[in-house]
């Protein structure tokens, strides 16, 4: 080769050169441009993967929460919907049930008649019929006798010669119906006669706030205080 080739070969490699210097620095950057990417793309997941997570269990924090509450209000109401109804089971008039109206044929051969007095007030007048019924289907003979127009009272109160192994009481106490007790030969009715004992069917029980009567008065000088 002639002079001019050499130098244009010289020139050619000394190029070269330049260009694996500038190649191999670039490849170096690259690699290290990607080992950062990969770094922060790995930490950037992390922190991203960590919201997320605190998030979820946030949210299912709110969820059971929410479900919480959900119980506790479906609890009240079922509270409120028991009361509900006793309050109005208080309100309605009182019917014969079916363990009261057994109790009642108890009586079936251990009395025949019995004598039975009707407070004037619709809703007791509907009980007593209904109590009549019972005594009928147990074989008792029963007469009806109305109060006179003054007279009222509440519950039931039985006749009796004796409160002991009295099967009116008996049957009245098993049947739940709390009935209270007198003496026939102290029961003044003119109409009502004494050879049966007598039942007295009266108004339900009221339900009552106590009253108020005003404060109440100031001791005297010589009365110690309460």
């Amino acid at each position: 080769m002639g002079a001019m080739g050499k130098a244009a070969l010289q020139a050619w490699l000394n190029a070269l050169d330049v260009w694996l210097i500038i190649f191999g620095v670039l490849v170096a950057i690259g690699a290290v441009g990607g080992s950062v990417a990969g770094f922060l793309h790995w930490r950037r997941s992390g922190q991203l993967q960590a919201i997320l997570e605190a998030e979820n269990l946030a949210q299912q924090n709110d969820i059971a929460q929410a479900n919480a509450r959900a119980a506790v209000a479906q609890a009240r109401t079922a509270e409120l919907r028991i009361e509900l109804e006793k309050e109005k089971e208080k309100r309605l008039g009182r019917s014969l049930k079916k363990e009261e109206f057994d109790a009642l044929q108890q009586l079936k051969g251990k009395i025949t008649k019995v004598n039975i007095m009707k407070e004037r007030s619709v809703e007791a007048a509907i009980f007593a019929d209904q109590i009549i019924v019972a005594l009928t289907q147990a074989g008792l003979d029963v007469k009806v006798y109305f109060a006179p127009p003054d007279y009222v009272w509440t519950g039931i109160m039985i006749w009796s010669p004796s409160p002991e192994n009295d099967p009116l009481m008996d049957a009245f106490k098993k049947a739940g119906l709390l009935p209270g007790w007198g003496n026939i030969g102290s029961m003044v009715y003119p109409d009502v006669p004494h050879d049966a004992p007598l039942i007295e069917i009266g108004e339900r029980f009221p339900e009552l706030k106590a009253p108020y009567f005003g404060p109440p008065p100031s001791p005297t000088p010589n009365q110690p205080k309460p």
